[in-house]
């Protein structure tokens, strides 16, 4: 059984805003009461706060938070490890095994809200471990006794569905009877049938192929618990946005639903605004750095003449 949030789990929630946020909170607050509202917009937006309210923002020095959101940074989660956020033991005992120690921000900062049931938008770039983020509270959280679907994740592409799916099958190695099953196009419906037929806890989709078996009512999802939106922002920017809100809309309306994105468009901020009641916002700030020995080149050419460039650079560069 999942334990359930302790006061140190909770306590060490709140650390992930202690330092940097709160100072920066701090700092803002301190303009607006001098009456120095714009260096205040200054400052807040230097962050990426929302516009800065002096009620807000001393709720939000007093709680932890940035304007209604946390903000998290690898630095800050150093000291929290996985057996600080409530999971499954069966779930740690897998995590033990495939060598994860500690949880990434993103990890650190979203499991407990998420173990604790709440909606949840999650601002991190691709590679920040976000899939283990959803799926270990999901993990200490679903019913192995429920046959039909209680967990969906929706990914913007067939090769995501399948990494997640496989992701999820590795953190469940002691958890056995579970079944993660991927629906996505370009498969036949046949193997996606048998799984659907032979019961699946957690199902990894596209959003097109979920619609076709919503359409077909081969998936059902009246007895849904999670819902994950992986990568929103790819989603929309493919042209899913109708598919993602059908599905949303055509869910339980007591679901728990995730959003991650690496970026924050208006039509995100709309559907979260939508379907994400009293959600909890989660930004990991975060910089790509290219190593200071890398060398990076790029050629200008046309689409077909691709290939025969990718061949003749490997032929005469030098490589290990």
């Amino acid at each position: 059984m999942a334990r359930g949030l302790d006061n140190q789990a909770i306590a060490r929630q709140l650390v992930l805003t202690s330092k940097t946020v709160r100072n920066h909170v701090s700092n803002v607050l301190a303009k607006l009461n001098a009456g120095d509202r714009s260096q205040a917009i200054v400052l807040a937006r230097r962050r990426g706060f929302g516009e800065p309210d002096r009620d807000a923002a001393a709720v939000d020095l007093a709680s932890g938070t940035r304007f209604g959101c946390i903000m998290a940074t690898s630095a800050d989660v150093s000291e929290i490890s996985f057996t600080d956020l409530g999971l499954d033991e069966r779930v740690l005992r897998a995590l033990a095994e495939v060598g994860y120690e500690s949880p990434s921000a993103i990890q650190a900062a979203t499991i407990p809200p998420l173990m604790a049931g709440r909606h949840l938008v999650g601002l991190a770039q691709t590679g920040t471990g976000k899939t283990a983020a959803f799926a270990l509270p999901i993990l200490s959280r679903i019913d192995m006794a429920q046959r039909a679907p209680q967990a969906l994740v929706l990914a913007p592409t067939r090769e995501l569905a399948l990494q997640v799916s496989e992701a999820i099958n590795k953190y469940a190695h002691h958890l056995p009877g579970l079944h993660v099953l991927p629906v996505y196009g370009g498969q036949t419906f046949g193997p996606q049938l048998a799984g659907l037929k032979r019961g699946a806890h957690i199902v990894v989709g596209t959003p097109g192929r979920v619609i076709d078996h919503l359409q077909k009512k081969t998936l059902d999802l009246s007895e849904l618990r999670f819902l994950v939106l992986d990568e929103a922002d790819e989603m929309l920017r493919m042209g899913f946005q109708e598919d993602v809100e059908t599905i949303l809309a055509d869910t339980p309306d007591g679901k728990q639903v995730a959003l991650f994105s690496a970026t924050m468009p208006s039509q995100i901020r709309r559907i979260a605004k939508k379907y994400l009641t009293d959600a909890v916002e989660i930004t990991v700030a975060s910089k790509t750095v290219t190593a200071a020995n890398t060398r990076q080149r790029y050629i200008e050419l046309s689409y077909p003449r691709k290939m025969d460039a990718l061949t003749r650079i490997l032929e005469v560069e030098p490589f290990e």
